[in-house]
């Protein structure tokens, strides 16, 4: 009974050992792929104390025949009309060739889609993809420190940052000649991600609105202006004080386009600045199409009347 007990051990330990022989030798399976985009790593600042205008993604990916591709995205706040630049020029053959050879040779087994360090709230948040012939593999974390990741992704930025350096450079001195070009606008009113709806340059005057039946005090908008119903908001027009901006037909193109397809179900918010003064926010539960916007309502006078008054003295 022992002597059969043994061989049967001895049997299992085999049929053990053949599995994870074979086991061993068995093809990854996933690989790199060996055309098109090869890879990619991104980095992003992180934290409360980081500038507004640092809060974007850097992006560099090189394909499989080494050509180079630098651009930015995910900004919090983009205020320029000018398209985000892009950088693109191709690595030396031996880079290329190191890099094809990490990006092979790398311990994919060991690596896992989160590797941050998960008791940290700020620093640099990392990301490497590999395009594999099964198809995208990411890894992310923020202040990852796994060897394994960093061994990937210092191989892109290794032979890549000087040129990514310049690229970002470029990219900050944009945003803060567009955070120049706003502040030096009186009026922003300021929506989708803190991205610019329209400037004062839009606005062609603003006013205070009574109640129905109360007698409006100072410049009164054209009657052709004044909506048949105050459809963007439902406050009660027997009591309530309306601060309104007349839009330039260029706002109302804008203001419409931002607006539609929104409803009492989802309504689209903004933010309206004087300088860089928060001043109030209001949304919009249907699309607005027409010259007269309403900003704010309210059954305190003197509070609209503030917000009109300082409109209009940022609009002299």
């Amino acid at each position: 009974m022992v002597s059969g007990t043994n061989n049967k051990l001895y049997l299992f330990l085999i049929f053990l050992v053949l599995i994870l022989l074979f086991g061993g030798c068995k093809k990854k399976s996933s690989e790199p792929v060996t055309e098109g985009p090869l890879i990619r790593i991104s980095y992003a600042e992180k934290g409360d104390g980081i500038d507004q205008l640092a809060r974007y993604t850097v992006n560099i990916e090189v394909d499989c025949d080494g050509n180079v591709r630098i651009y930015a995205d995910q900004f919090e706040k983009w205020m320029s009309e000018t398209a985000c630049p892009e950088d693109a020029y191709q690595l030396e053959p031996s880079e290329m060739k190191e890099l094809r050879s990490k990006v092979d040779e790398a311990p994919y087994g060991k690596l896992r889609s989160d590797m941050g360090n998960r008791d940290q709230t700020e620093g640099i948040f990392k990301t490497v993809t590999v395009f594999m012939k099964d198809g995208e593999h990411t890894y992310s974390g923020l202040n990852p420190s796994n060897r394994n990741f960093l061994f990937l992704y210092d191989a892109v930025y290794n032979v890549t940052k000087e040129r990514a350096f310049t690229y970002v450079s470029s990219v900050n001195d944009m945003q803060q000649k567009a955070k120049k070009a706003v502040e030096q606008a009186q009026i922003h009113v300021i929506c989708n991600a803190d991205e610019l709806l329209f400037s004062e340059d839009k606005i062609k005057a603003v006013y205070l609105i009574p109640p129905q039946g109360e007698e409006p005090e100072g410049e009164v908008p054209p009657e052709d202006a004044i909506p048949a119903a105050k459809t963007e908001w439902t406050g009660n027009l027997t009591d309530e004080y309306y601060g309104a901006m007349l839009l330039t037909d260029e706002g109302v193109a804008a203001m419409a386009d931002y607006s539609s397809g929104a409803s009492e179900e989802f309504p689209v918010s903004l933010q309206l600045y004087i300088g860089t003064q928060f001043l109030i926010s209001f949304k919009a539960d249907t699309t607005v199409e027409k010259n007269l916007i309403y900003f704010e309502h309210s059954t305190n006078k003197e509070q609209v009347e503030g917000d009109v008054e300082a409109l209009k003295k940022a609009l002299r």
